[in-house]
């Protein structure tokens, strides 16, 4: 039983950076598309196919 809560607890922690970490890199892409809109957009496309 607490295996399972550390278990649970280590994949909610990782959901929850995932999800830090994709927020900066959103706010990365808004910046980057200003700057160099095209690049960043297939270089995000490819990240989302992986």
């Amino acid at each position: 039983m607490r295996v399972a809560t550390v278990v649970f607890g280590v994949v909610r922690g990782s959901v929850r950076m995932k999800e830090m970490v994709r927020l900066l890199f959103l706010r990365c892409v808004k910046v980057g598309e200003k700057n160099e809109g095209r690049k960043m957009k297939e270089w995000r496309d490819g990240l989302l196919v992986v």
